[in-house]
């Protein structure tokens, strides 16, 4: 099983997960019965060659889809075949995910894309998500441009926004997909070091899937996979 050797209980943890993707001839495994677990306070990358099942497990693991075989628990539930409902409402309580092309609406503002998080969830008052907005914002360095459209921001500035509303709902665990991939070095390190830091700040579990071994190698633990499986290259 993937992971480290952190002491206390598991934030996350997945045994057995299969996954096949695509129909007959064009079937393929995906992810070959793996098995990984997160500690709260760490972060955690997962490097590997395209199409290895690094992204098939980060949306398993955030349970935006479902293993073929499997369990995955978080927070001490069991939910891989726990009902949609269920799933939606956990995930958006307790799950923030940063996405490679941050899937940003361009229209609202820096501000208003961090918030839709927080009215998703329905806790919040509008006087507190306007606060938590500004704090995330400002922590990422953008608080002289939360006003701004996002559709007006330079690619970094926009992934950097993503990275503050996959914190709005203060997750326990905070994923991320390729989340440098479209960045320049200077940038990608700025993203790198906030979802690590968070990590130790908030107590969360972080996990990046990342190609770049460099920046992969700046978190707690890095597990490389190949072939739909962790391997050990020694």
């Amino acid at each position: 099983m993937a992971g480290d050797s952190a002491e206390g209980t598991a934030l996350l943890e997945a045994r057995g997960v299969r996954r096949t993707l695509g129909r007959d001839e064009a079937r393929t495994h995906a992810l070959r019965g793996v098995g990984i677990t997160l500690h709260a306070g760490r972060s955690y990358a997962v490097t590997g060659p395209s199409g290895c099942g690094k992204s098939t497990l980060l949306y398993l693991l955030g349970l935006l889809d479902r293993p073929d075989e499997g369990t995955v628990s978080i927070m001490g539930r069991e939910l891989a075949q726990a009902g949609d409902e269920e799933r939606t409402r956990f995930r958006n309580e307790h799950v923030g995910f940063v996405f490679q092309f941050h899937f940003l609406l361009p229209e609202f503002s820096a501000q208003e894309n961090v918030m839709l998080p927080m009215r998703r969830l329905g806790r919040a008052s509008r006087r507190e998500m306007l606060t938590r907005s500004a704090l995330l914002l400002e922590q990422v360095g953008l608080a002289d441009k939360m006003r701004r459209s996002t559709g007006h921001l330079s690619g970094g500035e926009q992934q950097r926004v993503a990275v503050a509303r996959a914190l709005a709902n203060e997750p326990a665990l905070l994923l991320a997909d390729e989340p440098t991939g479209n960045l320049d070095e200077r940038n990608s390190r700025l993203i790198f070091e906030l979802l690590a830091a968070s990590a130790r700040r908030q107590n969360r579990a972080v996990l990046i899937v990342s190609h770049n071994p460099d920046l992969a190698a700046r978190c707690d633990c890095v597990m490389r996979m190949r072939d739909g499986l962790f391997v050990n290259d020694g």
